[in-house]
């Protein structure tokens, strides 16, 4: 259900996007959106997919957002571009 390094979700997995996040809302918990990969490893999609995204938005989970950065050089990178992308839902 999760892409890494060119592996994305075969299918809709939207309803398990929502049953996810409304369980991390009653848990009072967390996601990260991290720009690692498309950092690291030139990955073209940054951070979750645009249905995972919206599924944590419309159940009021709360989405941090992290460069994971493993040079000072990187620290902050694709911050913006992230918050961009979850400012749209």
């Amino acid at each position: 259900m999760l892409q890494c390094f060119g592996a994305y979700p075969p299918k809709n997995y939207s309803d398990y996007y929502k049953k996810l996040a409304c369980e991390l809302h009653k848990r009072s918990m967390y996601v990260e959106e991290s720009g690692g990969l498309a950092m690291s490893y030139n990955d073209p999609q940054i951070g979750m997919n645009e249905d995972m995204i919206k599924s944590m938005k419309e159940n009021h989970v709360t989405v941090l957002t992290a460069s994971d950065a493993h040079y000072p050089c990187d620290v902050g990178r694709n911050i913006k571009r992230m918050q961009d992308i979850l400012d749209r839902y």
